[in-house]
């Protein structure tokens, strides 16, 4: 989905960021998210939520599949 029309910033765009360790200030910095008319960011908060609490599921996932091999 794109996020940033004026900008042509997509959604992958910021997750891929996002899933390289970057923080929301980074990728706004980087990719120019809000540098037009800024109606992107609400949006661009949402898919950076979004993308972290999956990241954080797959990270609580991974450390109980962890336990049960012990």
């Amino acid at each position: 989905m794109i996020v940033c029309l004026c900008n042509r910033i997509s959604s992958s765009d910021i997750q891929s960021y996002l899933e390289q360790g970057r923080d929301l200030s980074a990728v706004v910095s980087d990719l120019g998210l809000g540098t037009c008319c800024g109606t992107c960011l609400v949006t661009a908060q949402e898919v950076a939520e979004s993308t972290l609490q999956a990241s954080q599921h797959r990270i609580n996932t991974l450390a109980i599949a962890d336990l049960a091999t012990v």
